[in-house]
């Protein structure tokens, strides 16, 4: 993983310093007639509409395959906390089909989820910006989650058990700088991105993300706290 990574990071930071090299007047590509950045940029780097079709083209499906990746892990991540009961209709959501072993249920669901989200560009784009922004403040947020959990076990007896891979002593200080970082760094996620900010650019993510917390919050006291049980309880109950 560490190495995939460092190859695909040091191969990224080549074509970018390229790119932006070669990307041409930057007010042709911050307002493209297309909408998308990249086609005057690459368009501008090659000097071939050929060779920008077939970077467009690869791009694209890069981002079929990245979405069908992206959708699996939705659907198998609502069928775990379904199996865990820790959302509503979970029976229904945790339904494996016996012939094709697959949650059928929380991939439909994911899916029509996703379809919906979706169409919200065709009547707002200010809305459909704001659900999408939010994924970046989402994710800092199940990163500052995850390892304060760590750091949590770290400092209580016993630790946490041994593991394959360990960064040892160095394993607390790059947590608790990791968890001040990213606290840090989701304040900027909520900033607009416009200088002069308008009900039509301003950047919502912080309602949306605020909505979602809220919505979890009473979710958790009114069912999850009833019947909800960490996996990790059924492992300490085995041991």
């Amino acid at each position: 993983m560490v190495s995939t990574a460092l190859i695909n990071g040091g191969l990224g930071f080549i074509i970018l310093v390229t790119l932006l090299y070669k990307m041409g007047d930057i007010a042709d590509v911050l307002n493209p007639a297309s909408g998308f950045s990249f086609i005057p940029a690459v368009n501008h780097a090659t000097g071939s509409v050929p060779a920008t079709n077939a970077v467009a083209a690869i791009i694209l499906v890069m981002e079929v395959c990245s979405a069908i990746a992206i959708l699996a892990t939705a659907s198998r991540q609502t069928f775990a906390f379904a199996r865990d009961n820790a959302l509503p209709f979970s029976r229904a959501l945790a339904h494996v089909n016996s012939r094709t072993q697959i949650p059928v249920t929380s991939v439909l669901v994911s899916t029509i989820i996703t379809v919906l989200l979706s169409l919200i560009n065709i009547g707002s784009t200010a809305a459909f910006n704001a659900i999408a922004s939010v994924m970046i403040a989402a994710l800092f947020t199940t990163y500052i989650l995850s390892i304060s959990a760590f750091v949590r076990a770290r400092l209580q007896p016993g630790g946490i058990p041994p593991t394959r891979f360990s960064l040892g002593k160095l394993g607390m200080p790059i947590n608790v700088f990791s968890v001040a970082y990213l606290c840090f760094a989701i304040i900027f996620t909520f900033f607009p991105t416009a200088a002069d900010p308008t009900p039509i650019n301003m950047n919502w993510s912080i309602l949306v993300f605020g909505a979602v917390v809220i919505f979890a919050i009473i979710q958790y006291f009114v069912h999850g706290s009833r019947i909800y049980q960490a996996p990790v309880t059924q492992v300490r109950k085995s041991e």
